[in-house]
């Protein structure tokens, strides 16, 4: 729990600027530099765990990671209306994300597992940073995008008179308003959801370490299996719909393990979760693209990051404590 709180809370933090660096400059440089900066922070979390370096080091790499990465998704969620042709193509490819995003987490997930039950954490640091290097690698092969000039006015003022129009566009619009609300909502539970399936595996059903991996991998299983079922919501129109029968399938689905405590259930649940949440996640995100402004579409989802981290840090500290 304190982990998490450690990792995430910077990141809180850092969000809402990182959405206004994403506004101004090229976004595909964003992603770029974002990944080569957590590429640089997980070499530097392998090497303290490798020297057995105190634990605090390697937590403050864990901030400094979320920090690093804070740029990413403000800047790729307002590139993808930027490339879209029609509202059709931009759910498309929202439900293509998915289905990477999750698939990438499957693969991760089970690594993971894999790798904790065979090796040791640094190895798990070591193989991430790598992966990390590779994507941003890989970015430069999109072709760069260009942002209109802005006059900033004062360098101070301006910059946080800019980033409060995230806030402002966030706050004052009822339909995003709604969707960064949900979206809120859903990051509280993902924290929870992050300390409890250490608890199911080590604690609760005696899994052993590398059930962490496997059960995470179960989510990544629900996770792909949802993307299919945001294929027929989306071309139906039925976004609001999704908000609400993904919300209703993942709080069933994380009270199942509780009500049976048993392996069977455990991954059952964290299976259903994963369906539950990815519909939630890719229909609001959809919506949000939708809604904002290309002008302040970054800065929205900057702010609406921070909200979002802060409320996975508050679920992450309050699992072990509701735990006790």
């Amino acid at each position: 729990g304190i982990a998490g709180l450690v990792r995430l809370l910077p990141g809180a933090l850092a969000s809402p600027f990182a959405g206004l660096v994403g506004d101004r400059h090229s976004r595909r440089g964003v992603l770029t530099a974002s990944t080569t900066a957590t590429a640089a922070v997980l070499g530097a979390a392998a090497t303290a765990a490798t020297l057995d370096a105190p634990a605090a080091l390697v937590f403050a790499l864990a901030g400094a990671f979320t920090v690093a990465s804070s740029p990413f998704v403000p800047a790729e969620g307002a590139l993808y209306p930027q490339v879209a042709r029609t509202p059709q193509e931009l759910s498309a490819a929202n439900v293509a994300h998915g289905v990477m995003d999750n698939a990438g987490f499957l693969v991760g997930s089970t690594l993971t597992g894999v790798l904790l039950a065979a090796t040791t954490p640094q190895v798990v640091f070591g193989l991430a940073a790598i992966v990390a290097a590779l994507t941003a690698l890989l970015f430069a092969g999109v072709r760069r995008d260009e942002r209109p000039e802005y006059d900033e006015g004062p360098e101070l003022y301006g910059m946080m008179r800019q980033t409060a129009l995230g806030v402002r566009a966030l706050l004052g619009h009822p339909g995003l308003r709604l969707v960064g609300a949900a979206l809120v909502v859903l990051a509280f539970f993902e924290g929870t959801a992050d300390v409890l399936v250490v608890v199911l595996a080590l604690d609760l059903l005696d899994l052993g370490e590398g059930g962490v991996g496997y059960l995470n991998a179960a989510w990544g299983i629900g996770a792909l299996a949802g993307s299919a079922v945001l294929a027929l919501l989306l071309d139906r129109g039925k976004l609001a719909s999704g908000l609400v029968a993904g919300s209703v399938v993942a709080g069933v689905a994380a009270a199942l393990p509780g009500a049976w405590p048993v392996a069977l259930a455990a991954y059952a649940g964290w299976l259903a979760i994963g369906v539950g949440f990815t519909i939630v996640e890719v229909t609001a995100r959809t919506l949000l693209q939708r809604l904002g402004t290309d002008e302040v579409l970054a800065r929205v989802l900057g702010s609406l990051e921070t909200s979002r981290l802060a409320a996975a840090a508050a679920g992450s500290i309050a699992a072990p404590a509701l735990v006790a």
